[in-house]
């Protein structure tokens, strides 16, 4: 081989382990720097099992449809924490929101925001695994706009999502296509956050403006409506602990309230006010034993607060490593004790941070 010809290939060797490198780390957590055009993460789903992550990505965090842009969902590798492979979605596709993973079937969907202003509806984008390929997209009806939560009964197949305007949208997975759509009162808008139960017969969706929403799912009808914070601001996350006795719905003021609900009646058991610094509360979490519960707040520094369930105590309070800020997306490995988040930047990152010391 001519010198010529093994300096060009010394060159594709090292361009080749540039792209497939691993996270920097400083000590504290791993960092993994997106590409250049993805500089907002606007959802993560992750697949325990499989040993990878999913993260769905914006050139910026502007919440409505473009029609020119396109999602990226980029696939990252958990042994090491690098970056597997890219899917950029058609155009159109933007951006992803409330994202569902369909281990039983090699499944992943998505919502989309779609925009009111131009009478863009929502739709849910379905992703096939494990070849990684865009399958189908599906409108919603008219006036469904900004779906941000969502929830899936693993037993019918069935994916609910919430959306903007107070609405929750039934989808059999399997045909990607609309069973029911459940219109709430105005007051029960911006489904934000969704639980549901261990045995998949009820859902719980909560509000922007502090209510929580009970659905049967069986016949897909609300049999419950809560309101439990009025003139402050409501819930963006929660979590179930592995029973289904209670749900732990956590608010997006500052400082951040914690609430306990029980399941069995429905009925609020508590509030856990946090201290000042501590909101708002962006994600929460559950560990594999079921008692200590985890929530990601938004603020600067952004922190991780834990909370004893069995006693229903804040048991600590954890500053996270400075590249954690903004948060925009957040997931937990349960079994591994690791937190992933998505920083918004140019370009955005994923953070790898350990729970344990």
């Amino acid at each position: 081989m001519s010198p010529k010809n093994k300096s060009a290939l010394r060159y594709i060797f090292l361009f080749l382990a540039f792209c497939q490198r691993p996270a920097s780390s400083d000590g504290r957590g791993k960092v993994l720097t997106l590409k250049s055009e993805e500089n907002a993460i606007t959802t993560l789903v992750i697949d325990e099992k499989g040993g990878q992550l999913y993260a769905a990505t914006s050139e910026d965090n502007f919440r409505y449809t473009m029609d020119q842009r396109s999602a990226h969902v980029v696939r990252v590798r958990l042994s090491n924490f690098s970056r597997h492979n890219t899917l950029i979605l058609p155009a159109g596709i933007n951006p992803l929101t409330a994202g569902i993973f369909d281990n039983q079937h090699h499944s992943l969907f998505f919502g989309l925001y779609g925009d009111p202003n131009r009478s863009v509806p929502a739709k849910v984008v379905k992703i096939s695994l494990p070849d990684f390929k865009y399958e189908k997209v599906l409108a919603l009806g008219k006036d469904e706009y900004g779906l941000s939560s969502a929830i899936l009964d693993h037993k019918n197949n069935i994916g609910y999502f919430g959306t903007l305007y107070g609405s929750i949208t039934s989808i059999a997975l399997t045909t990607t296509s609309v069973i029911g759509i459940l219109g709430l009162q105005s007051q029960e808008n911006a489904f934000l956050c969704a639980l549901i139960d261990p045995h998949g017969q009820f859902g719980y969706f909560g509000t922007s403006s502090g209510n929580i929403m009970k659905i049967r799912l069986s016949d897909f009808n609300p049999i419950g409506n809560l309101t439990v914070f009025r003139g402050e601001k409501g819930f963006r996350s929660a979590v179930m602990d592995l029973q289904g006795r209670y749900a732990y719905f956590a608010t997006e003021g500052t400082p951040a309230k914690i609430l306990r609900l029980s399941l069995t009646d429905f009925t609020p058991q508590g509030t856990l006010v946090l201290e000042e610094s501590e909101g708002p509360i962006l994600a929460a979490f559950i560990d594999y034993t079921g008692n200590i519960a985890y929530f990601v707040t938004g603020s600067k520094p952004s922190q991780l607060i834990q909370v004893r369930l069995s006693q229903f105590e804040k048991l600590d309070t954890k500053v996270l490593p400075r590249e954690a800020y903004p948060v925009s997306a957040a997931t937990m490995d349960s079994l591994h004790k690791t937190l992933y988040l998505g920083i918004n930047d140019h370009p955005a990152k994923l953070l790898k941070v350990p729970l344990t010391e």
